[in-house]
């Protein structure tokens, strides 16, 4: 099947985060976040299950999601990016699309696809396309 869907949201703020700085983890390491404009008063998942891994792409690459998604906010690590600009304020990150499907968020999220599609909100420039 094809995918009908695709969500994305823009790059509004990249930040490099030094060790004990981080609120990602306690790894001693040094981070590089983009943050993303959808949260969960977009109707974003606002989390997922234990030992389960959300994905956002940014510049073509697989980029993990730090953190729980705040009311308009949505951490995604960039650290290990091999092209930084790829990340720059402006740029878009794909969170539903063909190589991120439906059912991967729904999956990491516990919920079903149908679920993850209808918690979406109004605030998303909807673009329809006839066949």
């Amino acid at each position: 099947m094809l995918p009908v869907v695709e969500l994305r949201a823009r790059v509004v703020h990249v930040r490099d985060m030094t060790p004990g700085q981080s609120f990602i983890d306690a790894e001693p390491k040094r981070r590089r976040l983009a943050l993303v404009s959808i949260g969960h008063a977009d109707g974003f998942p606002r989390s997922w299950l234990p030992n389960t891994k959300l994905y956002a792409i940014v510049g073509g690459y697989r980029c993990p999601v730090t953190a729980p998604s705040a009311l308009d906010l949505l951490a995604i690590d960039v650290t290990d990016l091999p092209d930084a600009r790829v990340a720059w304020s402006g740029e878009m990150a794909t969170l539903i699309g063909s190589t991120l499907t439906i059912d991967e968020v729904a999956e990491a999220t516990g919920s079903t696809g149908r679920e993850v599609l209808t918690a979406l909100g109004s605030r998303f420039h909807r673009i329809y396309y006839a066949t």
